[in-house]
């Protein structure tokens, strides 16, 4: 969430507006934003207001300081400030230069009403609003600390460049790592698209997001393709860099003589086995309405306080057209509740406290075929596009703290 404060007299905390738009993941690393030719400064940039004829590309202001292009966005960062200096903010170009005046600003949005709002702390991503224009720092990493930026010979999660991280080993924000092939693709049985900008760095972590992801392609500078499939594996592609994840097991493979030719065998979840011991029967736990949990709840129906009817799965995850990181800490009525107030949500994933939202398009279903973990729970409609999803056996209402559902007789 926005954390609202008080920068300076000059600055006035603001808040995202109220919009269900499609959420753009931003390029947050110089690295990962290509450096604009000699020629693209003479191409536009010369009006006071770059959009709409610089969208997507770069302007160098007055401090030689340069920006990347978002026409009809606004940035979505820990910390956003209206700017009310008494010096003349009256044009998208004198926006960015009063950016260029605050050390610890990354970027600057100019709105249609004539306001210039500076963010600062960590950009997450930029979000579709027509009217209003962003302009990122090129060189931006996306917080404010003052380490030094890694030489361009070391790699890095924040420096992940080709051919030096070709083979390297990232671990990214979320302590998930990764390998490295650069010019490369992974070849998959099914590949998903993701309509959105991203870093190479915000590739990995939407494969985070996923339970079925097996592995992502970043690639065209903003572009994220993530990988689905028992067999996954890179293959040449000149320009493309391929990430696999590196099993949280230590065991090798079983079915695979490669090690890059294939992810089969791994399992994110792992159980410790004895082979003197002999497995004892586990008493299948009963569902508990007040508080969810897998597997026992699969197929459970809840109502919750905006009348809202979802149905509990253990047992496959929602292939979407994107995922929203919605709030960490939160219970499970709380993350529906998310759901509700977001008019593009479709489907609840609640992990252990963190709430994630599909939105957009619901394209399908991928079936797991690992240990779920208890806390754990995705809350699919009762009902899309017109089909039932689950037949309700008795109306149940999950109240804007607790929890009270009934099981279903059948899905």
């Amino acid at each position: 969430m926005t954390r609202l404060c008080t920068y300076t007299a000059a600055l006035v905390a603001v808040s995202l507006p109220s919009t269900g738009a499609q959420l753009l993941s931003l390029r947050h690393n110089s690295s990962n934003i290509p450096v604009p030719s000699s020629s693209t400064g003479n191409e536009c940039g010369s009006e006071p207001d770059p959009c709409p004829n610089c969208d997507g590309d770069f302007i160098t202001d007055i401090n030689d300081q340069t920006y990347s292009v978002s026409c009809n966005a606004v940035i979505n960062a820990t910390e956003r400030y209206l700017v009310t200096s008494s010096s003349p903010v009256n044009s998208s170009k004198s926006c960015v230069e009063a950016c260029d005046e605050d050390s610890d600003c990354l970027g600057a949005q100019w709105t249609p009403n004539g306001e210039c709002i500076i963010a600062s702390g960590e950009i997450w991503k930029l979000i579709n609003h027509p009217g209003t224009n962003a302009f990122v720092k090129v060189g931006a990493n996306g917080t404010n600390n003052n380490e030094p930026s890694p030489p361009q010979g070391e790699c890095s999660y924040s420096n992940i460049v080709c051919p030096v991280c070709d083979r390297q080993y990232v671990t990214d924000s979320k302590n998930k790592t990764y390998q490295v092939f650069c010019d490369s693709q992974l070849f998959s049985e099914d590949n998903y698209s993701l309509q959105q900008w991203f870093s190479a760095q915000g590739c990995t972590l939407a494969c985070d997001d996923v339970a079925w992801c097996e592995g992502s392609t970043y690639f065209a500078d903003r572009d994220c393709e993530l990988a689905n499939g028992t067999d996954v594996f890179p293959q040449q592609q000149p320009g493309y860099t391929a990430f696999l994840p590196v099993p949280a097991t230590t065991k090798a493979p079983q079915t695979s003589p490669s090690r890059y030719n294939t992810l089969a065998g791994y399992s994110n979840y792992s159980t410790p086995t004895s082979a003197s011991a002999t497995p004892m029967p586990t008493p299948t736990p009963a569902c508990n309405l007040k508080d969810p949990s897998c597997p026992a709840c699969e197929g459970a129906s809840v109502t919750d306080c905006f009348n809202r009817t979802y149905v509990i799965s253990c047992s496959s995850v929602p292939i979407c057209d994107s995922i929203v990181k919605r709030a960490n800490g939160t219970i499970q009525s709380e993350c529906l509740e998310y759901c509700d107030s977001d008019p593009d949500c479709l489907v609840a994933i609640w992990d252990g406290g963190r709430c994630d939202l599909c939105n957009n398009v619901l394209d399908g279903t991928a079936i797991l075929d690992e240990r779920i973990p208890s806390d754990y729970a995705v809350f699919f409609p009762a009902t899309y596009e017109g089909r039932t999803i689950a037949n309700e056996a008795t109306s149940a209402t999950w109240e804007s703290i607790s929890t009270v559902a009934n099981v279903l007789s059948a899905l």
